[in-house]
């Protein structure tokens, strides 16, 4: 139960995390006040959602990496 359990869940974790950032980013509002936090540099909005994206996608192949291994407690 276990091994089919945590790679469902980070999977789901990585999907969710990059469609909220696409749902963030749908908003206009949301973007221009980003911007202008970040004194209206575009790129330096989009570096914070690139990394947590870049890091949900590590965490899965790490853990399906470590479930592979039969080493299950690495997601703990």
């Amino acid at each position: 139960m276990r091994d089919a359990l945590f790679p469902v869940l980070s999977v789901a974790v990585l999907v969710l995390t990059a469609a909220g950032i696409v749902w963030r980013a749908r908003n206009k509002r949301w973007v221009r006040d980003a911007q202008l936090a970040l004194n209206a540099q575009p790129r330096l909005s989009l570096i914070l959602p690139v990394f947590l994206v870049l890091f949900a996608a590590v965490t899965v192949i790490l853990g399906v990496g470590s479930l592979e291994s039969r080493f299950a407690y690495g997601w703990g």
